[in-house]
């Protein structure tokens, strides 16, 4: 099978064991013999050249042959004609919900490095053994994303791919499109374009104090009404839907403190949340709190540096002193 149908182009057959003999050219079923020259090269062996000013129309061609009394070789020959290419993917390429990271699975904005992509043969035309190309800009990646077709990718419709660390290079935006290659070497257009957002940044660290605890005791009355935490958001490039959380010695509490921030959360600068008394401060005794920015993305920024705080919660316990009497 091959792509190449124009003037000059050459093939070789070989249809019996003897020189001089005729050969017919068919295009399913039809002749087509005038279409090429007949080179006899000996011995059975002849080359058959695509004739000026034609160019071949896709099909299957056999070649046959008959002696110079007439009669019809056993050998025949034939070769497919493919010279069109490949449809243009309608469906564009679909970031996986698993690797569409954050608050949202569906907004095609992640911040993982391999995601896995999807690919649609919808109009392609795509048959087994035919190419399936993901493109990132336009391009192949260092390490491409190809695939030959099987029974199985036909019936699905579909092919999915893993992008190797490091393709996609810095944050920003990428374009990623698909084609499909046939087997006779016609490549189809690129199309089914995606625009993922890749966002690997997280945001800055920031800054916190216990407005509720001056002192940073917090004995029982304060444990009760709540502890209110004060968070600077001053250089942590923090957003609108960003998730601002409390930690109790690095790790969240047992009821996570949590807050998503708001457009004027960001105008004020500043958030002040409340650690409840249920909220899980376990035993009396020395505690660390700190506060982290998660972006919508997933990327979880680093920790403000600890604010030291004891929790003095539990009254003393009561000593009974007897008197010596005697």
């Amino acid at each position: 099978i091959t792509k190449d149908n124009d003037a000059s182009t050459t093939f070789a057959v070989t249809v019996g064991t003897e020189a001089g003999l005729t050969l017919s050219v068919s295009r399913d079923g039809t002749d087509v013999t005038s279409e090429f020259t007949v080179t006899d090269n000996t011995g059975g062996s002849y080359t058959l050249t695509v004739a000026n000013g034609v160019t071949l129309t896709d099909g299957v061609y056999t070649v046959t042959a008959t002696d110079a009394a007439g009669n019809a070789t056993d050998a025949s020959e034939t070769f497919t004609i493919d010279a069109t290419a490949p449809g243009t993917p309608d469906t564009a390429v679909d970031l996986a919900q698993g690797s569409d990271t954050g608050t949202s699975d569906t907004d095609d904005t992640t911040n993982d490095t391999t995601p896995t992509v999807r690919a649609s043969l919808s109009n392609t035309n795509a048959a087994v053994g035919d190419t399936l190309e993901v493109l990132l800009g336009g391009a192949s990646l260092t390490t491409p994303l190809t695939k030959v077709l099987v029974q199985g990718d036909i019936d699905a419709g579909y092919v999915d791919f893993t992008v190797t660390d490091t393709e996609l290079g810095a944050d920003g935006a990428k374009v990623f499109t698909a084609k499909v290659t046939d087997v006779a070497g016609n490549v189809g257009t690129a199309g089914g374009s995606l625009t993922v957002a890749l966002d690997t940044t997280a945001p800055g660290k920031p800054s916190i104090s216990a407005t509720a605890a001056s002192d940073n005791i917090i004995d029982a009355s304060e444990k009760a009404a709540g502890v209110s935490i004060a968070i600077n958001l001053a250089n942590t490039s923090a957003v609108a839907g960003d998730t601002v959380e409390v930690l109790l010695d690095g790790s969240p509490f047992a009821s996570p403190i949590t807050y998503v921030l708001q457009t004027s959360d960001l105008e004020s600068g500043s958030i002040s949340l409340t650690v409840e008394s249920d909220a899980g401060w376990g035993n009396d005794g020395s505690k660390a709190l700190s506060a982290r920015i998660t972006d919508t993305v997933g990327n979880v920024g680093t920790a403000s540096s600890d604010l030291s705080v004891t929790l003095e919660a539990v009254p003393p316990s009561v000593v009974s002193v007897l008197a010596n009497t005697a």
